[in-house]
């Protein structure tokens, strides 16, 4: 879209002011204006047309609302114009150049659906909003996404959204801060819940119904399992009788493909390529004896034609000739026009020369011509006194009508009497108006004053705890919103400890017992040997070897030794003990052996029965830890309520408690405020009725005793007006009669100049006509009519002598004619008749060219066709070849010697494709209906059984479904009737308040999930559309910036690049000359303003390659640019400009100069706004 003309019709304090950009298609339009010119007002112009003036203006000061009015010339589209004006309107604000209304969609689709904010931050940027962006980078760490996002769409304060929606998301839910609205909801409906559980629960009944139910529900699954079984069966059954038919037709197809096994099986295209085949051999038989035919046409007629050779050899000379002869022809009609044209000539000049008063000859055109100079002089001081002469007379008819009015304004101001000053009677108004808005205030306070105590009253009132005054509960001592908040978080960390702690205690517990519980099942009478029993036998056996070797062999007898050893065998001699211990270990190791996986199984439960054990004493201790503390934090909460005798409720109630003793004090602190306001107002109202009067009774109005104040102010303004009146009638009149007396005296000057003007050009005037020998005493319309008809006659002669010397030219060129076509008859060696004309012999001789040239031309098309021909034989030849090849290559795939049967084998073959396509069908289907089953055994079992037995079995089915059916809804009734009857037991007539109360607590906690969901929501959204818009854009709006960046930075840096920060975070840098990578906290203030402005014009060069262009307006961007960076500025905004338009605001005319050094100064167009 495109601003061909701006007109501001009434706007601020312009009117009808234009604005043309139509004289060029691309460039950069300066807008320049000093202070106070209208710059800013032609912005909020433009902002008004697009987008509507809204509800009150600032540009209505010379012009009223209802005047206001910009209309513009618009180029929606290349091609397209739109003349629309907008005004200030509630409705039909948007007309076109008739007047019709025009519907407000049509700017929405101009605008291509871009809200007055979107234009504005991405079309519009000014020097705050650069500074600001600049400054955004810094804060930002110059983040590639949120700088990308930023420049792109011109959203400067990112961050600050970012953080503002996570602050407000926390301010509703944080995960540990129990005092939050979410916290806060849920515990509520948890506390509510479980008062509405203790008060609706019914043991005696409910449980009786409650087993008639589970009794109800079980019958209920079994009859459904019943049904569901039948439902199985019959559709087996029902599949395997629609298969019959299928099977059936299968066992015929396969009996026909068998009779069609000796068919070769063809390709898709067989009969295509057959049909190709023969066609082609019969066409090219055709087309070989067709070019033997022509072969011997063309040899005939060559024979038969003969060619003069002597005159296609003078082909040129016949056709150079001929084609002169037409302009010979035409120039001897010429000459006899221009000997008539002549004598026309000749005898005008004669008859006009007779109406002047000099005798001249009429060959002498010198003596007719007169100083052009000196003719126009006549002409310019004939029109101008002629234009003096009416201005004089149009200057006594403004004298008279002048005289007349300043008369009767004389009049009318002698019958104005004198008007007394009114300053006085204006400032007693001025303070009556606002006494009317203070009375208006009083009346609002009032109002306030007994709502806000009503609503102290009924929050008093419903206040628990605690009785009194508001201003008693303002003194009291309440603790800290943080403290609560601290014990909040602490007990409720201490309950969910607890419940963690009891769960855990219970959870070990539940394994104890499971452990304990598999070691009494794998060895119930713990008959198993354990890991030690093995080798404590086999020590013992051991040392029953040890002494019998000592007793034996060593004669070392020890009694100690021995009478332990048969202690713990319980046998009377040495080697009965080592026997038994023997035997011991060898049992333990056969049952060890035998039962080697129980008993590694019972060691290792008994390991973690110990170790469970011992986590379960330690959990316990834990436990009773954990109720210890929350037994001191509960005695802590109650303490600090003790300095005002108040015994608290949980943080989370106390809480609320104290916002609404805050919204009482609140309340309070606003009463007395208003009390105050309202004894202000009674004292300001009596001092402006008290002073008010006495000015009246000054001006000699009479006041009743008894007025109240809207019948003073009535009086005051009656006077006001009438004295005002009669001011203005006066200062009016006294103006009109100043203003008149001096377009009297202007008059008379003027019609003294006028007058002497006129006897100057009447002087000059006869001067310049006397120098032309023409008698000055005629009048002016006589003598330019004797001046019109010289120079008619002077350019009459002029003519008559071309004439001449054309006709003597044209003559010339006949007799040469003539010599060249006797030379060409001699060549050719033909007679022709000497009293032809030369151009018809010419046409004679040209014609028998044409023939001979059209016999030649003949020729030589025959010996091409006969070339031709023999070209087109050889390669019919060659295809007949290689049709006859394809033709044997096809009865060898049909398997047949003779090219006749190839329709009959293509017919059988087509038969058995369809037969093998019907058999697939058929399978298809048949596999669909044993849904898995092998289909041999499906068919089989199908055939075994029979349509009759089938559906016999299928009609027994429905019959035993149909049956149990009814059962099963009788079933779903008692059930339905059970649940309704627990339904109707819960409750009392507590319970709908209780069930209201969660209700509303619900209600308030979806609104603040909803809040909460779409807080974050919209945070996720925009960081997420940020890195999204950071990775489709990042490369061409770097590559677009990078370029701008180097330009207008005067090459001290080569590019900008993205990297990454120490924290692995995606930021962009600044890139020297030298590859120096700077980030943004190490540019200039100066530098990072031009990084942002390079950015932003890279996001608009990257939207601008997707989308319609718009309007870019530039406010003043360069007031902290030096005067080489600002011209290269303006060459880059030129560069834009050749994509979409570009407005550059400013009140700096040295800019004006640096434009018009850039190297596109051409495409430069300056628009001053002069100051009224």
């Amino acid at each position: 879209m495109k601003i061909n003309k701006i007109i501001l019709q009434a706007y601020g304090h312009f009117t009808d002011k234009v604005l043309d950009f139509s004289s060029q298609d691309n460039g950069l339009h300066i807008i320049f204006g000093p202070n106070e010119a209208g710059k800013s007002t032609t912005m909020r112009a433009i902002d008004s047309f697009f987008y509507g003036f809204g509800h009150s203006s600032p540009d209505a000061y010379i012009h009223t609302y209802k005047d206001l009015a910009v209309r513009m010339i618009l180029e929606p589209e290349p091609g397209q114009s739109m003349d629309l004006t907008r005004f200030k309107r509630n409705k039909n604000d948007l007309v076109d150049h008739q007047g019709q209304a025009v519907d407000s969609q049509v700017m929405t689709r101009i605008m291509s659906g871009l809200t007055r904010e979107m234009y504005s931050n991405m079309f519009g940027l000014d020097h705050q909003n650069l500074r600001l962006g600049a400054q955004k980078i810094l804060e930002g760490g110059g983040h590639l996404g949120e700088t990308l996002f930023a420049a792109a769409s011109g959203i400067t304060n990112l961050r600050l959204v970012l953080e503002s929606l996570t602050r407000k998301a926390d301010d509703l839910f944080r995960p540990r801060a129990f005092s939050r609205p979410i916290w806060q909801n849920i515990q509520t409906i948890s506390d509510l819940n479980k008062t509405l559980k203790d008060l609706s629960t019914r043991p005696e009944q409910w449980k009786d119904i409650k087993d008639s139910l589970g009794f109800l529900q079980k019958e209920k699954s079994d009859l459904e399992k019943e049904l569901k079984d039948l439902k199985t069966s019959l559709n087996w059954h029902d599949r395997l009788y629609k298969a019959l038919p299928l099977i059936s037709n299968h066992n015929d197809v396969n009996t026909r493909l068998e009779e069609l096994k000796t068919i070769p099986e063809l390709g898709p295209d067989f009969s295509s390529r057959r049909v190709s085949v023969l066609t082609g051999l019969n066409r090219v038989r055709r087309d070989i004896q067709e070019q033997k035919d022509n072969r011997q046409k063309y040899l005939d007629e060559i024979q038969k034609l003969t060619v003069n050779e002597q005159v296609l050899n003078l082909s040129l000379d016949i056709e150079s000739l001929f084609q002169k002869a037409s302009v010979i022809a035409e120039a001897r009609e010429n000459i006899s026009d221009l000997k008539l044209e002549i004598l026309s000539r000749q005898s005008i000049i004669k008859e006009k020369s007779a109406l002047i008063s000099k005798q001249n000859t009429l060959t002498e055109s010198d003596q007719f011509e007169l100083n052009p100079r000196q003719v126009r002089l006549i002409e310019n001081l004939t029109r101008e006194m002629d234009l003096l002469k009416s201005q004089i007379e149009q200057i006594y008819d403004d004298k008279r009508d002048v005289l007349q009015e300043k008369e009767n304004i004389e009049t009318e101001l002698n019958s104005i009497p004198p008007v007394r000053d009114i300053k006085k009677i204006d400032t007693i108004s001025k303070n009556l108006s606002r006494a009317l808005e203070i009375l208006d205030q009083q009346k609002q306070l009032q109002a306030e004053t007994e709502k806000i105590q009503i609503k102290i009253n009924r929050l008093l009132n419903s206040l628990s705890l605690w009785k009194g005054d508001f201003k008693e509960l303002a003194e009291l001592t309440l603790p800290l919103t943080e403290t609560i908040d601290d014990f909040d978080q602490k007990l409720s960390l201490s309950r969910q400890n607890i419940q963690i702690a009891e769960s855990e205690l219970d959870q070990i517990q539940d394994q104890l017992n499971k452990k304990k519980q598999q070691l009494k099942t794998l060895d119930p009478h713990q008959s198993l040997p354990s890991p030690k029993d093995l080798p404590h036998a086999r020590k013992l056996r051991d040392k029953g070897w040890e002494i019998i070797k000592s007793f034996y062999i060593e004669n070392n007898q020890q009694q100690s030794d021995l009478s332990d050893f048969l202690n713990a065998s319980g046998a009377t001699d040495l080697t009965q003990g080592f026997e038994h211990f023997m035997l011991k270990a060898d049992e333990i190791a056969d049952i060890s052996l035998k039962n080697a996986s129980d008993i590694a199984s019972r060691a290792a439960l008994l390991l973690e029965i110990q170790d469970l054990e011992k986590k379960t004493s330690q959990l316990d201790q834990n436990l009773k830890n954990k109720l210890g503390e929350q037994k001191e934090l509960i005695n802590n909460w109650q303490k600090i309520w003790t300095p005002i005798n108040i015994t608290p409720l949980s943080p989370r109630e106390m809480a609320a408690w104290i916002s609404r003793v805050k919204e009482i004090t609140s309340l309070g602190e606003q009463l007395e405020g208003l009390l105050l306001d309202k004894e202000k107002t009674d004292k300001m109202i009596h001092s402006i009725t008290e002073s008010s009067k006495e000015v009246l009774s000054m001006e000699g109005v009479e006041i009743p005793e008894q007025i109240d104040f809207i019948t003073l102010t009535a009086l005051v303004e009656e006077h006001r007006e009438r004295a005002s009146q009669q001011i203005s009638t006066r200062k009016n009149l006294e103006h009109d009669l100043k203003k008149t007396s001096n377009r009297l005296k202007n008059l008379e000057l003027k019609h003294n100049e006028l007058t002497n003007q006129a006897t100057e050009k009447k002087n000059l005037w006869k001067q310049a006509v006397q120098e032309l020998n023409i008698d000055p005493l005629q009048n002016p319309q006589e003598i330019s009519q004797e001046i019109k008809i010289c120079s008619e006659i002077s350019d009459s002669l002029k003519y008559l002598k071309r004439l001449e010397t054309s006709k003597n030219g044209l003559e010339k060129k006949c007799r040469e004619f003539s010599s060249q076509v006797i030379k060409l008859i001699n060549k050719i060696g033909d007679e022709e008749k000497s009293d032809s004309r030369p151009e018809e012999v010419v046409n004679n001789v040209y014609k028998k060219l044409q023939k001979e040239q059209e016999k030649h031309a003949r020729k030589k098309d025959l010996l091409d066709r006969l070339d031709n021909t023999g070209h087109k034989l050889s390669e019919l030849n060659k295809e007949f070849k290689i049709l006859e090849d394809n033709l044997e290559l096809l009865c060898q795939e049909a398997g047949t010697e003779s090219s006749e049967n190839l329709v009959e084998v293509e017919k059988k073959a087509s038969l058995a494709a369809e037969l093998r396509s019907r058999l697939d069908h058929i399978n298809s289907r048949l596999m669909e209906l044993a849904a898995g089953e092998d289909l041999n055994t499906f068919m089989s079992r199908a055939r075994n059984l029979g349509p009759d037995e089938l559906q016999t079995t299928i009609h027994e089915l429905e019959k035993e479904q149909e049956e149990k059916e009814p059962d099963l809804e009788k079933l779903i009734r008692k059930i339905t009737e059970k649940e309704l009857q627990l339904k109707q037991m819960d409750g009392t007539s507590q319970v709908p308040d209780f069930e209201q109360k969660i209700q509303e607590q619900r209600a308030v906690l979806e609104t603040n999930v909803e809040q909460y969901i779409s807080l974050r929501l919209a945070a996720h959204i925009l960081s997420a559309e940020i890195e999204r818009y950071r990775a489709a854009n990042q490369g061409p709006v770097l590559q677009s910036a990078s370029e701008i960046f180097r330009k207008i930075t005067l090459d001290s840096f080569s590019r900008i690049m993205a990297d990454y920060d120490e924290k692995g975070d995606p930021v962009i840098k600044a890139v020297r000359q030298n590859d120096a990578a700077l980030q943004v906290q190490d540019l200039s203030d100066g530098s990072r303003d031009q990084l942002f402005l390079a950015l932003r014009l890279g996001g608009i060069h990257r939207y601008l390659q997707e989308n319609p262009p718009f309007p870019f307006m530039a406010d003043d961007i360069l007031v902290h640019f030096d005067d080489e960076r600002s011209i290269k500025t303006l060459s880059v905004l030129t560069e834009l400009s050749r994509k979409t338009q570009v407005l550059f605001f400013t009140h700096h005319r040295h800019l004006i100069d640096l434009a018009s050094n850039i190297p596109e100064n051409n495409m430069v167009k300056v628009y001053e706004l002069k100051q009224d």
